[in-house]
């Protein structure tokens, strides 16, 4: 298990980084977060690029360094987006987070999600509860399928969803970030 300051000096590390050699990272995230996300990775050196027609997708998860998906307040055409966007970047080896916005909520942001497990992003961030219900949702240990999600709230401790977070890292060979009161990776 990592300490806090080894952490710490690895997050200080990576916005050292991305100071000095300015990445291009894509992403595809609900309306309520494009001027917020946009604006966080600038603040840290980035370069943010934000898309959500299929082709642009693509061409981005090929251009970019890395990607951020977000499912909250989905389009009709993410249902085609996110997963071509997703198989490219599994295909291209680039790595990717997923943000599982309000995931049990939805019959199209759980079939969405029920195809990104094959795709294996490297890194998975939500809450308690959405931590939970995707690894039932995903058929792993730790999950359950009655998801206990209530918009963006948690009704889940970030303790309760420990064993699905070691869960889907050990699956997806990354790591998971949970937040709540005192956040878990």
């Amino acid at each position: 298990m990592m300490k806090k300051s080894d952490i710490q000096n690895q997050i200080m590390q990576a916005v050292e980084t991305v100071k000095q050699t300015n990445p291009m990272a894509g992403s595809i995230t609900n309306t309520v977060t494009i001027n917020l996300v946009a604006n966080a990775q600038l603040a840290v050196g980035g370069s943010a690029a934000m898309v959500y027609l299929p082709d642009e997708g693509e061409f981005l998860a090929k251009a970019a360094s890395a990607f951020y998906i977000n499912v909250g307040t989905l389009f009709p055409v993410y249902d085609e987006t996110l997963p071509l966007t997703a198989k490219t970047l599994h295909d291209v080896g680039k790595p990717w987070v997923l943000d599982p916005v309000a995931v049990g909520i939805g019959s199209l942001r759980t079939d969405l999600l029920l195809q990104f497990k094959k795709y294996k992003p490297s890194i998975i961030r939500g809450n308690a509860s959405e931590i939970i219900a995707l690894a039932g949702l995903w058929g792993l240990d730790g999950g359950t399928e009655k998801s206990q999600v209530r918009g963006v709230d948690s009704t889940d401790s970030v303790k309760a969803a420990q064993s699905a977070a070691v869960a889907l890292a050990k699956w997806t060979g990354g790591a998971v970030a949970v937040s709540g009161e005192i956040d878990l990776i």
